[in-house]
């Protein structure tokens, strides 16, 4: 932690907004990245099953902490060990920590995996030590193989490291809390150079492979809680081969995803993003003006990160002004940056006059506007409102977004390894926490485009997905 003293809840958003930080240093400046070192914060837990739809795949439930982190369990070894991973989009390596390293408090996971115990372990590396650096972070490991179970699926041997070390970085950054990560990054999807050894196998190009899944896909739907209270189950769904029907409304409209960063990431060429009309979201859309976001424009769609990110001469020079104007926000006593946090404080009296935000991509159908209402691009530490987005220079071609579970909770997302998204509004989902005391309504949204309503009964949740953000792939490793 830094000196700056404050209360927990507020460490929370600020490790949020670090952990963002430190997933993409590869591509931020030293100054930068050395600042969010300084601080971590925290994770969490909870076993989740598999059960098989039969129809558009197998659903896998995932687990929401604190709408901060969604988890899957997974059955790996001869016998099974379940390990408690984070569902993450934005990097690919898939890692777990031994139960020794656990034990002699080298790694700072739930328990580990234990090797030993399974009779379908194999060390690729011949003991030799395999070093991941995450553009901060890092930890020293065996390259590995062994069973992975996910209800009926199974991979027989699966690729993963198994780490024997985590710097104080990494080890401060767990706390204990889950057992590792399986990146889902796109990787060229099915026309990625295998021999590469900068390639870590996906596990839906193994089960596209093996013939257990007819469809090289799989899908989010990310729930989120109003409270924004402890591990919670029923946090979405993660669909191996297919979707659930029950999570989205209207057409699954799919974008050619773009290339940046050498074909790594899930991303989307981002034609314009636009201040809405405050109706928009009841009626046909509306926009008051559209931003301008620059050319040659990118989203990266990443499940691994919690808040939006836009580059900083966008987030102060045209976002902040853009909704000030628009919302009326006295520029006085509006927002106000944190450089030490990169978080945007203000008065949270002011919520509910934040205008929509409208997205449109390339490579599909541009003329359909994604909207985010007030309520999804706020969050709060239980006092006071910030935005739930931050800005974020990364050094790759064009002008690049991080579109994180703010993003993703109010979209269907379905993510196909032959080289397109596909994206729907997503229905039958809770809000995540906005206003203080859990002051969201569970309001039913009407979504444009006869998309039909966005229902929200229950105890169903939506916010964000955790910032895994030492988890970069390998197109990081040193």
């Amino acid at each position: 932690m830094n000196s700056l003293q404050v209360a927990p809840q507020t460490a929370g958003l600020q490790a949020q907004s670090f952990r963002t930080t430190l997933k993409y240093a590869q591509f931020l400046p030293d100054s930068v990245v050395a600042s969010a070192k300084q601080s971590v914060s925290e994770q969490v837990t909870l076993p989740l099953a598999l059960e098989k739809d039969g129809v558009m795949g197998a659903i896998a439930p995932l687990d929401n902490q604190n709408d901060n982190a969604y988890f899957i369990t997974i059955a790996v070894g001869t016998p099974a060990q379940n390990l408690l991973v984070q569902i993450d989009t934005g990097s690919s390596v898939a890692w777990t920590s031994s139960a020794w390293c656990v034990a002699a408090k080298k790694c700072n996971e739930n328990s580990g995996y234990n090797q030993t115990a399974s009779s379908t372990y194999t060390n690729l590396t011949s003991n030799a030590v395999t070093n991941i650096t995450y553009g901060s972070g890092s930890l020293n490991g065996w390259l590995s193989s062994d069973k992975f179970v996910w209800g009926n699926y199974t991979i027989a041997q699966q690729t993963f490291v198994l780490a024997n070390y985590e710097d104080s970085v990494l080890y401060n950054q767990q706390q204990h809390s889950n057992d590792g990560l399986i990146g889902l990054a796109y990787q060229n999807g099915l026309q990625a150079n295998t021999s590469d050894p900068s390639y870590h196998p996906n596990i839906i190009v193994q089960l596209s492979k093996s013939n257990q899944i007819q469809e090289p896909v799989f899908s989010l739907w990310l729930n989120g809680s109003s409270t924004g209270g402890s591990l919670q189950s029923n946090g979405g769904e993660f669909v191996i081969g297919g979707t659930d029907v029950r999570h989205y409304t209207g057409d699954i409209l799919n974008y050619t995803v773009s290339s940046i960063a050498k074909g790594y990431f899930w991303s989307l060429g981002l034609d314009s993003v636009q201040i809405m009309a405050y109706d928009s979201l009841t009626a046909n859309p509306k926009y008051q003006s559209i931003l301008n976001i620059g050319r040659d424009a990118h989203a990266i769609l990443d499940s691994g990160t919690t808040f939006l990110t836009c580059p900083s001469n966008f987030f102060s020079n045209t976002l902040l002004p853009s909704l000030s104007t628009a919302s009326g926000i006295p520029g006085g006593i509006g927002f106000h940056f944190s450089q030490n946090t990169g978080l945007t404080r203000f008065n949270c009296s002011f919520a509910s006059s934040l205008p929509p935000l409208g997205f449109t991509f390339s490579g599909g159908p541009t003329s359909l506007i994604y909207q985010l209402d007030w309520q999804d691009y706020i969050t709060n530490d239980g006092k006071d409102c910030y935005l739930a987005i931050q800005p974020l220079d990364i050094g790759v071609s064009g002008s690049v977004w991080i579109l994180g579970d703010v993003f993703l909770r109010r979209v269907y997302s379905v993510y196909d390894l032959r080289g397109t998204i596909g994206l729907a509004y997503a229905s039958n989902t809770f809000l995540g926490k906005g206003l203080p005391g859990g002051g969201v309504a569970q309001v039913a949204h009407v979504t444009p485009h006869s998309h039909g309503q966005r229902e929200c009964p229950n105890a169903l949740l939506l916010l964000v997905a955790f910032f895994s953000l030492f988890f970069v792939s390998s197109v990081f490793f040193s």
